[in-house]
């Protein structure tokens, strides 16, 4: 059974879509599960080369929460339609780093600003608190969420030796699209807002890693 499964989101990219998925499963050392969430009104469905779940029109977080519904692997990775894996065994790499009581999120390189844009956590971690709050983001916000809960806990970790590059339009990767330029509201205001409640969720998780580690 496989451990990881590649959540991906994606509207009007149907062959970078197709380049994410097969440099993750091509690279990879185990088997992954992938799911995908594609818009019913996106004028490319046809071109995609395999379907998930097909709904209406959402923001990136919402389908994020949506694709997890499905999750049945112990572990899932946050992925996206801009990026290519390029390091062989990049799943087993990041296991590696993942605690005995898989309340953890790893994250690699991305050839970039090498920030926690994509990253692996634990389906462990998601039921306990869930990896972000539903309707709180629309595609901004949900690294920053998690990163600062998981730093609070002493549960972040980069493996330095996996890259997996980030294609964007910002770093001349990319061209620019009507996907990049619909991303939807920023969430700085809502970040600074949420402080105390990402510091609530924080104590949640040590307390549960206390409870794990007796």
């Amino acid at each position: 059974m496989p451990s990881i499964t590649l959540l991906i989101p994606s509207r009007g990219r149907p062959h970078r879509f197709k380049t994410a998925v097969d440099s993750a499963r091509q690279t990879a050392s185990e088997k992954i599960e992938v799911i995908s969430y594609f818009d019913d009104d996106d004028p490319m469905l046809s071109e995609y080369p395999e379907y998930h779940i097909v709904g209406r029109r959402v923001r990136t977080a919402k389908a994020i929460l949506t694709m997890l519904q499905d999750v049945t692997t112990p572990y899932a990775m946050l992925g996206a339609d801009d990026i290519v894996f390029r390091t062989p065994g990049w799943d087993v790499k990041m296991l590696s780093y993942m605690p005995a009581d898989d309340l953890g999120v790893v994250y690699g390189m991305d050839g970039w600003k090498n920030s926690m844009n994509h990253f692996l956590f634990s389906m462990k971690w998601h039921r306990l608190v869930g990896v972000f709050p539903d309707g709180m983001f629309d595609h901004f916000g949900p690294d920053t969420w998690v990163s600062d809960i998981a730093k609070e806990c002493g549960r972040l970790f980069q493996a330095k030796e996996v890259l997996i590059e980030h294609h964007h339009t910002r770093n001349n990767k990319a061209p620019d699209d009507a996907t990049y330029r619909e991303r939807g509201k920023p969430a700085d205001y809502i970040l600074e807002a949420t402080k105390q409640q990402r510091s609530k969720i924080a104590s949640v998780i040590k307390a549960a890693i206390a409870r794990e580690a007796q």
